[in-house]
């Protein structure tokens, strides 16, 4: 195991003690849900922002606003089902369409980082984050709990199906 792989190791130990302890006492679940909901989106785009750095400052610096963006909307999304705020849940719609926009920000910025370096995963991250929010925008339902597991599936998913579209984009872009 890389120092990489093993900075990470506590964390997701943490993240499915969380998981596993809200699944299992009732009286945690809409606290464990709350707390993952906000953070699924930060915590992909954190680590596809990453990736990008050090290689060119065009592309990182477009990595590095549509994260921003891609956070921004999807935080809106959630804070607008899990907080009912009025004024965010006015916003959602146009924070739907933003993280779509964001999503082919990211599918650029993967292109460009791919015929750079020859390898990118910066869509799939974006993808992840982008899939969540819309998802649980979409899908307020009374078991808190429930649409976070369930949107936590999206997000894989959709963050699959940004990188197999970026990795397809970065073909078919690539340099001579």
């Amino acid at each position: 195991m890389s120092d990489g792989e093993r900075s990470y190791l506590p964390w997701i130990m943490a993240t499915l003690v969380l998981v596993i302890g809200g699944a299992k006492l009732d009286a945690m679940r809409p606290f464990v849900a709350r707390l993952l909901a906000v953070a699924i989106p930060i915590v992909p785009v954190l680590l596809g922002v990453k990736r990008v750095e050090g290689g060119a400052l065009v592309v990182e610096r477009a990595a590095t606003a549509v994260g921003w963006v891609t956070v921004l909307a999807a935080e809106l999304c959630v804070l607008s089902v899990f907080f009912h705020v009025t004024a965010l849940t006015e916003l959602a719609p146009l924070a739907r369409l933003t993280l779509g926009g964001a999503t082919l920000g990211a599918l650029v910025a993967h292109t460009l980082e791919a015929r750079r370096h020859g390898k990118a995963r910066f869509a799939g991250y974006i993808g992840i984050a982008a899939g969540f929010g819309w998802f649980i925008s979409v899908h307020a339902d009374k078991d808190a709990f429930s649409a976070v597991f369930a949107g936590f599936f999206v997000a894989v998913l959709s963050g699959g199906a940004a990188l197999l579209a970026g990795e397809l984009l970065g073909r078919v872009f690539r340099q001579p």
